[in-house]
Order: structure tokens, then sequence, then C-alpha cells
């Protein structure tokens, strides 16, 4: 992805192109221009863009314009090709590109590294990058390229030095101890707009000056233009928080600077802890004082530059804001400086990939700032292509496995000390060194793991959240969502559709996938069918008019001739990478979660676990209790829910009807071992299905030929919402599908 494409990431989300300045000859976007003729003389001319209209600068001869709402909208024009257009202003032969009609969202995806390719068209053709950009973008046969940037820069930098900016301010920034060769930026605000911008640099000679345009137009191009021609590569300028942030993240540059009166305080403390290269402070700015203050708070040497009130100099601005001067030391970027550091291991070997994590973990450990630390996980998550769940998984790990080495380390020598005062027959010194030293050694142990609370980490954490996933029976979602890290029991009676449900849920769940396009693995545990029957029930779901049998004796004779069966092998196939079915009756809690485990560290998410069903599942020999032995399952379900950030639903059993409950719905109280259930489960839904418990009540067998029956789906427990809601669903038993009943809602409260 460009920096051109980063840098107007969120201008469709609060411009419609098409609605302010329709279809223009010839435009094309830089950042948060618009470059297109101008309608007025035909010249090359640019859009600033705003909300809710377009600011229009002209480069040619007949000065600002301005292009209101739809005032020049152009009904049926085929725009140009952009890049050949630029080319032709750059002096290099264009490429073949094609004049297509576009839409502008097509639009924007076709031209997102349309600079990046002029630049190629440039080294291609050109013996030196920088002229041919400067004929591109400059006025044609200018004396000296670094001065001028834009027809009129040379004009606004003169009115610039005749209003206020002169040798004074000149030999100040001299005497201001930047580094030779470091940027500094200088801007003289007229009637509250930036006017024009002025960059130096100094040298052994003094300050001399590079550049100088209007800010709007020189803000998108100086990656491409300022970085090559003044020598200070990887600097970006950008006048949005977060497209600094959007190119810090991507790893593009190392360091960005902030153009003045974007950034509030929430925003300025967002950029510190990104480590942004500049910060651009008008000096009335409110608070000025507690920003530069923040900033030398937060241990970064931020260079920072005070724009300045008309007729105010530099020197008068420093004197009237206490501490605004300029900070010599320039920071790079967490992620930068790491990926740099990361490129001396060798990734393609496992002793270099490990090496460069023992490296980043020990440096992820001194770091406080949690968003420094996302920064480390993000350079080795590029580095060696593990992902960014998967590093702090393993980073977790790491951490836990030294706290139980240092407590080790400690217990062994208390026991040591204690097993000598023991000898001598100190017990009472002995009780209380053990009750002191235990608490000291384990809140020692822990120290390295206390992360206080900030609020950007959780509005973060709450940000990146997911929403949960739906069942796929919308009466249910109105009710309930299934969410991360959460255990949801959906229990029944024998021969009521609990393990059909759950293939049910299996395979919308599956579906998601395919919508959404998304490749969450999706894990079944089953502890009472083979997976070959498992596999034939998923079948006979996904045909919708093949029974479980039909699937099974299809399977068994070889024969490849059913369409519709064909139809099912080929999706179930498509399935295949993020689909796992275990159906290994003496796993344990610990193996279903060193399961889980794996698959975790394989994909690095988890869409869902489905488990039939509980009070199968084994246990340790050491529960002396029925009541441990599901409280220790339900445990582990947990704990993979919360380790994995993923929504776990697990099947319970019901107890059968006695002689005088044949009419009543089942209840939490009617599940075994229900207490423990309750406690432990953040919803629980219960299956009824009438017809079947006729059937069973009076002895009789079910007429599976008349396929449809009803299937109660009853909220019994709902952490975040209702209960006691009653929905209706479909059950056709013949093939096993499970489906919202069509016509009027059969919702109702019990």
């Amino acid at each position: 992805m460009s920096i051109v494409h980063l840098l107007r990431r969120d201008i469709y989300h609060r411009l419609d192109h098409e609605r302010v300045f329709g279809r223009l000859p010839g435009w094309t976007q830089a950042g948060n221009l618009v470059l297109a003729d101008c309608p007025v003389c035909k010249g090359p001319g640019a859009l600033r863009l705003e909300p809710n209209r377009a600011h229009g600068y002209c480069t040619a001869a007949c000065g600002r314009i301005s292009w209101w709402g739809a005032a020049r909208r152009v009904e049926g024009m085929e725009p140009p090709g952009a890049l050949a257009w630029l080319a032709q202003r750059a002096g290099v032969m264009p490429p073949e590109v094609p004049h297509d009609r576009f839409e502008a969202y097509e639009l924007a995806d076709r031209r997102a590294d349309l600079l990046e390719a002029l630049w190629e068209l440039c080294r291609e053709q050109a013996a030196e990058q920088p002229a041919a950009l400067v004929k591109l973008l400059g006025p044609s046969g200018g004396s000296d390229p670094r001065i001028g940037l834009f027809p009129g820069a040379r004009q606004a930098a003169s009115r610039l030095k005749k209003r206020g900016f002169g040798p004074e301010e000149t030999a100040w920034l001299a005497r201001s101890g930047m580094p030779a060769g470091a940027p500094v930026a200088a801007y003289r605000v007229f009637e509250g707009e930036v006017a024009a911008m002025v960059w130096f640099a100094r040298d052994d000679s003094g300050v001399t000056e590079f550049l100088a345009a209007p800010a709007p137009l020189a803000t998108p191009l100086i990656p491409f233009w300022f970085n090559e021609v003044v020598g200070c590569r990887n600097l970006l300028l950008a006048d949005s928080v977060w497209d600094c942030l959007a190119v810090l993240r991507a790893g593009l540059v190392e360091a960005c600077g902030l153009l003045p009166g974007t950034s509030h305080s929430a925003q300025l403390a967002a950029v510190l802890e990104w480590r942004v290269g500049m910060v651009f402070l008008p000096p009335d700015s409110p608070r000025i004082g507690e920003r530069i203050e923040a900033i030398r708070a937060s241990g970064a040497a931020v260079p920072y530059v005070l724009a300045f009130e008309k007729g105010e100099g530099l020197e008068a601005a420093a004197a009237k804001r206490p501490g605004a001067e300029l900070v010599s030391k320039a920071v790079h970027g967490v992620r930068w400086s790491c990926q740099r550091r990361l490129g001396l291991h060798d990734m393609s070997s496992e002793a270099g990939r490990e090496s460069a994590l023992g490296e980043v973990f020990r440096e992820w450990k001194t770091i406080e700032s949690p968003l420094e630390k996302d920064q480390l996980v993000l350079a080795l998550s590029d580095a060696t292509g593990i992902s960014g769940r998967v590093v702090l998984e393993e980073f977790r790990v790491r951490q836990d496995r030294q706290t139980r080495t240092t407590l080790e380390a400690s217990y062994r020598d208390l026991f040591a000390t204690g097993e000598s005062m023991a000898v001598e027959g100190r017990f009472a010194e002995l009780k209380e060194l053990l009750f002191r030293k235990n608490a000291e050694i384990a809140g020692r142990a822990f120290l390295d793991q206390l992360e206080p609370f900030e609020a950007e980490r959780f509005f973060r954490s709450i940000h990146d959240l997911p929403e949960g996933i739906k069942t796929g029976y919308p009466d249910i979602d109105r009710y309930i969502r299934i969410l991360p890290g959460e255990v949801v029991v959906v229990a029944a009676r024998p021969s009521h559709g609990k393990t059909t449900f759950a293939v049910n849920l299996l395979y919308n769940f599956l579906n998601l996938n395919k919508v959404f396009r998304r490749e969450d693995p999706y894990i079944f545990f089953s502890f009472e069918l083979n997976e070959e029957f498992l596999t034939a029930k998923l079948l006979s779901r996904m045909t919708g008019r093949h029974s479980f049998y039909d699937v099974l004796e299809y399977l068994r004779s070889g024969l490849r001739t059913d369409p519709h069966l064909e139809e099912a092998l080929a999706r179930l196939r498509g399935f295949g990478p993020y689909l796992y079915m275990v159906c290994k009756p003496r796993m344990t809690g610990e193996d279903l979660l060193a399961f889980c485990q794996s698959v975790f560290y394989k994909h690095g998410r988890i869409g869902a676990v489905v488990l039939d069903y509980i009070q199968i599942v084994g246990t340790p020999a050491t529960m002396a209790t029925r009541e441990q032995e599901i409280q220790y399952i339900l445990r582990q379900l947990r704990i993979v829910g919360q380790e994995f950030r993923t929504p776990v639903v697990a099947l319970a059993q019901a107890m059968r009807a006695g002689p005088d409950q044949q009419s009543e719905r089942p209840g939490i109280q009617h599940m075994m071992d229900s207490r423990v259930l309750e406690q432990e489960a953040n919803t629980i839904l219960v299956l009824y299905n009438p017809e079947i418990q006729k059937a069973q009540s009076s002895r009789m067998e079910l007429l599976v030929e008349e396929d449809i029956v009803s299937l109660e789906v009853i909220v019994r427990k709902n952490k975040y919402g209702a209960i006691n809601r009653v929905v209706q669903l479909e059950y056709r038993m013949r093939t096993n599908e499970i489906k919202n009943r069509g016509g009027f809602e059969m919702v109702y409260e019990i």
C-alpha cells in the first residue's frame, strides 16, 4: 500500500467526490488534494478537499478560485488517464493507460500507487529523478529548483520575509543547535490560514533555504520531492494525526510531522506515543505550556517549531512562551528502529527467528507504553510473518515461564532457610518467615506483569473487540449474541436435537467465512459421534434433501452421480482448511485446551468452539465429586474462550421428563449438574421439541416421513438481555435441517 493511499484513506468517509466536484477532466488525487485542470484557464490546478467543499488553487495565471458543491459537475465525461496526464507534464513518455469510465471508489483503488508509478517512470527515463519531478511540479526553467515548487511559491516566500521573517530569525535558527541537515519549518499565518511554508536546514555555513510553497499544495508531495532534493529521507508531513499514525503503522517512514491546528490534547498524546517526528504548535494553541511539558514528560525528544502570528518573529514567539526551544535530538519511530535491528537476523532459519523473538521480548518487557509495545509486536510480525496475536501469546508464555522460574528460585532459597530453622527448632520464627516471605516473593515475581489502567488502551480494546457472531437464526440473534470469551450452554433432553442444532450452528458459522470473506477456523469436539458420522450429518444438512443414511450409503457406494451431494462435497472441501472435527472420546479438559492452542498458533485466531457434550468430557482421576468434574470442564472451556478470544458453545444433557412433567418445558433445574452450569455459563439455551416429547411420553414412534416438526429454543439465562423468551424454529428431521419458521414471528414469553 502506498503512502498516497494511506494519506487519503479516510477521505471517502468525509467527502462524496461525485457530489462535490463531479467529473472534472484530467483529475487525479494525491493526499488530500485532487490535481485537475483549472476550469477557468484550463491550466494545471489543484483542489483541496474539505468536508463540504473543495478549495481550488490554480497554479497558472488566474490565481485562486473555488469549486463549490456540484456547480462544476460534468456529466458523461470520461477522465483521461491520470498517470499519462502527469507523465506528460513531467516530460516523460506516458505508459498505456486505459481511458475507462471509473466510479469514484474504483478510481481510488486503480490509482492508489499513481505517484509511485510516476516516480518509476522518472527513474527509468530521466537521468536525475529530482530534475524530472521539478519539471513536473515546479516552474519551467527555474534558476534554482530547490526554491520553487509551484509557480507563486517564490512570491509567497518573498512576502513572508518582508512581513517579519528576516536575518534575525535566521540567525536565531542557526544558534538553535539543530544538527546539520535536520529539517525545520516555519509558518506565517495570514488571516487565520496557513498561507506559506518555508523549509530550512542548518549546515556548516549557516541556514539554507530549501523550499517555499503554499502549505496545502506542498503537503502530499514531500515524500516524492523534498526527501530526494533535500536529502531528508523518511520524513512525511501530514495534516492529520491519523494520517501520521497510519503511515507509521505501515512502517513506511521514519518520522512524521504534524501541521498546526489539527491536534488537541488527546490526539497529541497519541502522537507522542507513536513517536511522531515533529509536532508544530501555534503559539496561540490552548495550553501550549502543558503540551510542551507533556512532550518532555514522555521522554520523547520531539523536534517542534512554533508557527508565529502576523508581525511576530520566531525569537519573540520563543521568548513569549517559556520552554519553547527547538530540541536537537530527533527520535525515530519505535517500529522502524526495531525493523532495522531485526534486519540483522536470519529470518529464514529457526535459530534466527528465535534470536529475533528473544531480542524483541527483552525490549518489550522494558517498555511501559502499550502503544510502543504494539509497535514492537507489529515490527516482529512483519519480519517473521507470524501474526501479532500469536506473537503476543508467545510473549505471555515467556513471561509466565520467567515468573515461574523466579518463583522456583525464590522458594528454593526459602525452603533451604526454613529447613535449617526447623532443624534448630525455631518454629515460631519459621512460621513468621514463611508468612512474610511468601507474600513478598509472590509480589516480586508478578511485578513485571502489573499493567495500570489506561483509558486509551481500554478504548482501543473496545474498538478492536469483535461484536460477536450470529447464530444464523434472526429471531435468536434478536435476544442473544455469542460474544468472544463467553461460554454458551445449549441443553436438551435426549433425542430433542442437541447434536443436530450444534451441526446447524457449525454450518452457519462456516458460511460466515464465505459471506464476510474471512478465514476463521472453527473447531467441533464430538464425544458421541465419530468423524465419519459427523461428516455425514453435516453433508445431510448442506444438501437439504438427503437423509443421514442416504449420505452414508452414497459415500459407501463410491458412485459420484448425485449432483446435489457432489456440490455439497465440493463446498465441504472448501471449508476444509478452516474446519476441525475432533472425535476422540478420551480427551480431557487439558487436551481440549492444548488442541485449541495449536489451532490458534497456526491461524492466529479461532472463530468458535463447539463441544458435544459437557457431561462426557474426561476429567482427572483426582476429582472427588461429580460437581467438581463439571466445574473443572467448564473452567477449561472458559480458559479456551478468554485466552483465544473466541466463543464456546457447549451442549449439555437435561434429565428426561417425569410422569408429571410431560408437557412442561425444561428449565435450568432440569439440567444435570444444573447448579454448576448456571454458575459458570454466560448464556443458557434450552431446546424443547413438543412432538418428540409427545411421542416419547406415549411410547409411540414419531413418523419421520412427516418431516417438519417444531423446535423451541428457550433463553433461560442471558447476562446481557431478556430471559424466558421462546423462539420457534422449523426442524426437518429427515435432512437434519433447522431453519427459521416462515410467515409470522413465533416469538413469545413464558
